[in-house]
């Protein structure tokens, strides 16, 4: 049976109300060196069809990875073999694209063969490492369907005990949708997040944290993040630090059957490595507290590795920091990366007298990377800076040493001689905005790639909230955009823009809503021509939230969808 069948009858509605396709995955090892299997294994349909392009794989040992045969060479359709494997236990999944990965094990021993069978039933997900509901802090999920036909929508609540509770919904075609958190799990509560669709959508969790009390200092702000559509085995951050007034937490979230041993590597920035580890029970999130086991203060870089497949967010607050001779407090958090790149790129970027920019830099390598930064402001220049950023290491970049006067606003392209992975962090000290005297902070990895479509799972906007979808162009040719924007009643309005070549520009959410339409939106944002990248910013100024006040910023990536 699926795991998910095993822990949520959400997840069965939706099984029911479409076709159920069920993967037959047998799976024949052979400790013969070069021996030649005679009976090869198979995928199949339930009825009884093969399944081309299945892949089956040793979790920790990608050398050990079958892709069901697609009728091509003689071979008939879903057959595969994965020969000469050593005899031991080890974790093994099956999947195919548009289908809920099957995470089982599997144990060798001696010259045997062995048979393993999966059931993959339909199905997209995304993840969230990260979520909790207290009096002075709330959490949504919000969700976008920028397709045609209405999608069934399962929002699974993984508690800390191992529970999960689940939120059934039909999301119509062209709509955004949200899930308070409060409405469905008891006050406090703390969690991760699995969003279980039928077709693809959008998701993103907002965060809202209003006057909270941390250690008697009062903090409130607000973070948003798109979720991860796969689980990995490894995560990267390039951005982490500890002092008196900052913490930070490394979020897990296992949604397994089986209990994740999870290790957590620091790498500091004089290239130094400190190592931890703990066991994540199945079904369930927990964290790491760096100030376990590093010093305050402490400056590093994350790298998360696990036996099975998992996910990972990292969380930071900031408590009445003194930044400048200004006191400021705030939270941010982004998902991790599951690769590294040679190539990041961030929609976003601005210095001005009361905002700080940083683009982050984490460097895992046994060797030195060289990095190199393209700023790319909004009249086309391009201003380039290089470092080396030493091995096992963190570092970062600040525009303020290559862009001037203040302000500026661009966008920012990081290249490496080596893979890496790469971050920017924001500061908002004490900023006027509107009148409102405003502080806070937000943080988002980079993307590793442009593309002509992408979706942004949800946003607000209101009389104290303002909301930007940040577009990169980065190419030598304009870019020419059809936007769409859903409401939560179905309401779609469209917007056509042009983007320049090589520079970073922006819309307004507020000024296409307007006031009698302001409220939760999704957006999808397609380039008929150039490849680009977005982002989106919100910035909360002077809101009552629940009768309390905040102000803060929250940005993240937008996904393919």
């Amino acid at each position: 049976m699926n795991i998910f069948e095993n822990i949520s009858n959400g997840y069965k509605r939706i099984a029911t109300g479409i076709a159920i396709v069920s993967f037959l995955a047998i799976l024949y090892f052979s400790m013969l060196p070069g021996a030649s299997l005679a009976a090869p294994g198979g995928v199949y349909a339930a009825s009884g069809e093969g399944i081309g392009g299945a892949i089956v794989k040793l979790v920790a040992w990608p050398q050990y990875t079958a892709t069901t045969s697609d009728g091509s060479g003689g071979v008939p359709i879903g057959e595969y073999t994965i020969p000469e494997v050593p005899e031991g236990t080890y974790f093994i999944t099956a999947s195919k694209e548009g289908y809920t990965t099957n995470l089982s094990t599997v144990t060798v021993t001696g010259l045997t063969t062995v048979t393993r069978n999966f059931t993959l039933t339909p199905g997209y997900n995304w993840y969230f490492a990260e979520g909790s509901i207290s009096d002075a802090t709330d959490a949504y999920v919000q969700l976008s369907n920028p397709g045609n036909t209405p999608v069934n929508v399962d929002v699974r609540f993984m508690l800390t005990d191992g529970t999960v509770v689940t939120n059934s919904s039909v999301l119509p075609a062209n709509t955004t949708g949200v899930v308070d958190a409060k409405t469905v799990l008891p006050t406090p509560s703390y969690f991760a997040i699995n969003v279980l669709s039928d077709n693809k959508i959008g998701a993103e969790r907002t965060m809202v944290f209003s006057a909270m009390n941390w250690g008697g200092k009062i903090v409130d702000d607000v973070h948003d993040t798109v979720g991860v559509a796969e689980l990995n085995t490894t995560w990267y951050f390039a951005e982490g630090s500890i002092t008196p007034d900052t913490y930070a937490y490394i979020q897990i979230l296992n949604p397994n059957a089986y209990q994740a041993n999870v290790t957590v590597q620091y790498m500091k920035t004089d290239g130094s490595v400190v190592t931890t580890s703990k066991v994540v029970t199945a079904t369930s999130r927990d964290y790491f507290d760096p100030r376990s086991v590093l010093s305050v203060p402490s400056y590093f870089s994350v790298k998360v590795t696990s036996d099975i497949p998992i996910m990972s967010e990292r969380t930071m607050v900031f408590v009445n920091m003194n930044w400048g001779g200004k006191i400021i407090n705030g939270l941010h958090d982004t998902i991790g990366s599951p690769e590294l790149s040679r190539t990041w790129y961030f929609a976003e970027g601005s210095i001005t007298s009361d905002t700080f920019a940083y683009i982050q830099i984490l460097n895992p390598n046994p060797d030195p990377a060289t990095v190199t930064v393209e700023y790319m402001k909004t009249d086309g220049t391009v201003v380039t800076t290089s470092k080396v950023v030493g091995r096992t290491s963190r570092d970062y970049f600040d525009p303020r040493t290559n862009l001037t006067p203040l302000p500026q606003y661009f966008s920012v392209k990081v290249t490496s001689d080596i893979p890496i992975m790469s971050e920017r962090t924001m500061v908002f000290a004490n900023m006027n905005w509107g009148g409102k005297i405003i502080n806070g902070f937000h943080d988002t990895i980079g993307s590793t790639r442009l593309n002509n479509t992408w979706s942004l799972g949800g946003g607000r906007v209101d009389t104290d909230i303002w909301s930007y979808v940040q577009i990169l162009n980065p190419n030598s040719e304009a870019a020419h955009l059809d936007v769409k924007f859903m409401l939560t009643d179905g309401t779609v309005i469209p917007l056509t823009k042009t983007v320049t070549a090589n520079s970073r520009d922006f819309i307004d959410v507020r000024s296409v809503l307007g006031p009698s339409q302001y409220g939760w939106y999704s957006v999808q944002v397609t380039s008929v021509d150039q490849p680009i990248f977005i982002e989106k910013t919100e910035v909360w100024a002077g809101v009552t939230w629940h009768g309390r006040y905040i102000d803060g910023f929250g940005d993240t990536v937008g996904s393919i969808v």
